[in-house]
C-alpha cells in the first residue's frame, strides 16, 4: 500500500503538469492560414511585381515566423538583420501563402505574406521570404508594395 505522502506527491505532480499544459495551450502563438480565403485566394500563385524598391534581408531575430529572409521597406535594419540585396521596382515575385499569427500573450495579430523571388538573388539563389502585411491594407490583396504582373 502507498504511503499518504507518496499519494500527495503524485497528485501535486499531476496538477503541476496539467497547469503547465494549460499555460502552454493558452499562451502559444496560433497560426491561421488565410490562403484559401478571399481576397487572398486570388493572389496565391500569381505572378506579381514590386511597385517600388525594397530591401531583402536575412532576419536572425526571434520573431522569424517561417522564413529567414524578409522583404522590408525600412531603410533601418535591426542589429540581427543582415542586408542581402536591394530589389528594384518591377522585380517579379510570387506569393505562396498568407497567414495570421496571433500572439497568445498580447492577443495581437500579425498578417504575413510568404513568397519567393523569381530570379537568382546574389549567392542565395531563388529565395523564399516573408513580408509583414501593413495593417492599413488588411483586406487588400495588393498592398501598395506590389501589383499583378502584366
Amino acid at each position: 500500500m502507498m504511503k499518504p505522502a507518496m499519494i500527495i506527491l503524485a497528485i501535486i505532480c499531476l496538477l503541476g503538469a496539467a497547469f503547465l499544459g494549460l499555460l502552454y495551450y493558452v499562451l502559444r502563438t496560433t497560426v491561421d492560414d488565410l490562403s484559401g480565403q478571399e481576397p487572398y485566394v486570388s493572389l496565391i500563385g500569381q505572378k506579381i511585381e514590386l511597385t517600388r524598391d525594397v530591401t531583402l534581408a536575412l532576419n536572425r531575430q526571434p520573431e522569424v515566423r517561417e522564413k529567414s529572409m524578409i522583404l522590408t521597406e525600412s531603410e533601418v535594419l535591426g542589429e540581427d538583420v543582415i542586408f542581402v540585396e536591394k530589389l528594384k521596382a518591377g522585380t517579379p515575385l510570387q506569393i505562396t501563402a498568407v497567414k495570421n499569427f496571433t500572439n497568445g500573450t498580447s492577443g495581437f495579430t500579425t498578417r504575413v505574406a510568404f513568397g519567393k523571388v523569381d530570379y537568382e538573388v546574389s549567392k542565395y539563389g531563388k529565395v523564399e521570404f516573408e513580408y509583414v502585411w501593413p495593417e492599413d491594407t488588411e483586406f487588400e490583396p495588393h498592398p501598395a508594395l506590389w501589383r499583378a504582373a502584366p
